[in-house]
């Protein structure tokens, strides 16, 4: 053998280690991440944290559960602010028929103060009279003439100044009732008018307006899946009225898998309590819409 011979043996010698190396450091570094990503619970210890496909699912579950949370406060966020505005709704028709009752009794009481005021100088008239007729009565000739009759004329117009009397005896007891009626209906103003400025300190109290604009269009938390594709585009999706959809409301598609491909948008044209028809608008159409595809008012 020649010296290049045993050149080429040490060489190969030494490659050899070099390589052994490499192999045992790359073994020692070596992860299986098979079990980095499958390791079931029972199987995590020091080391050996739980796999995560697992706590992908455990994270899933918890959004699940904080999604029907809020959900949940949604709703009764929802029943308040339409209970606040039934009550604001309802005090506010007491509040402007109590003004219109007030504004007649004012007018009613003008009417009677007027009465009163021309029945009092119908009397003061009548008293100015029956004096003028004692006089003739008691003088007996006037002017060179004697009257007679008189006496009947006085107690003719005695007669009528009682009525008169009684007359303003019982305008004056109407008008008495009828201030009194005023006063209870301004006290009760002003028991509504606090009662309003209670509801509307509630109201914003829990961060409310008074008079809340409302988005009928804006269509619910819901989520279907497509029953059925029309020749005439349409689809026939498995939610409907009881559900709160209504017509106008405008749903997304989209198809599950390992990636979601979104489809388009639909919009509800008649809703059934467990079903709805929709028409597929053009301009979001992205693809082609087939039975099992799913439906949803937000897609996360």
């Amino acid at each position: 053998m020649n010296l290049l011979g045993k050149i080429f043996i040490v060489l190969i010698f030494v490659m050899s280690l070099v390589f052994t190396s490499l192999i045992v450091a790359v073994y020692s570094t070596h992860t299986n991440w098979r079990d980095v990503v499958m390791r079931p619970a029972d199987q995590v210890g020091p080391g050996k944290p739980l796999g995560l496909r697992y706590q992908l699912e455990n994270e899933k579950q918890l959004v699940q559960e904080l999604q029907n949370r809020a959900d949940a406060l949604t709703k009764q966020l929802n029943a308040q602010r339409l209970a606040h505005q039934q009550a604001i709704a309802k005090l506010e028709t007491e509040s402007a028929r109590l003004f219109e009752e007030l504004e007649q009794l004012k007018k009613t009481h003008a009417a009677l103060v007027e009465e009163n005021n021309r029945t009092l100088a119908s009397l003061a008239a009548l008293q100015e009279e029956t004096a003028s007729l004692r006089a003739e009565v008691e003088g007996g000739v006037i002017g060179g003439k004697k009257v007679i009759g008189l006496r009947e004329e006085i107690r003719l117009v005695q007669r009528d100044r009682d009525a008169q009397f009684q007359r303003v005896v019982q305008l004056t007891d109407e008008l008495n009732q009828l201030l009194n009626q005023l006063q209870a209906i301004k006290d009760r103003n002003m028991s509504l008018a606090q009662e309003l400025a209670n509801a509307q300190s509630v109201l914003r109290k829990y961060g409310l307006k008074p008079h809340p604009e409302l988005y009928e269009d804006v269509p619910p938390q819901v989520e279907g899946v497509v029953l059925a594709v029309t020749n005439q585009g349409n689809v026939e999706i498995s939610i409907g009225s009881d559900d709160g959809l209504v017509k106008g409301h405008k749903l997304d598609v989209y198809r599950a898998g390992p990636v979601s491909t979104y489809l388009g948008r639909i919009e509800v044209i008649e809703a059934a309590p467990d079903r709805a028809v929709c028409r597929i608008i053009p301009e979001y159409r992205k693809g082609e819409m087939q039975r099992g595809d799913f439906v949803a008012s937000r897609i996360n």
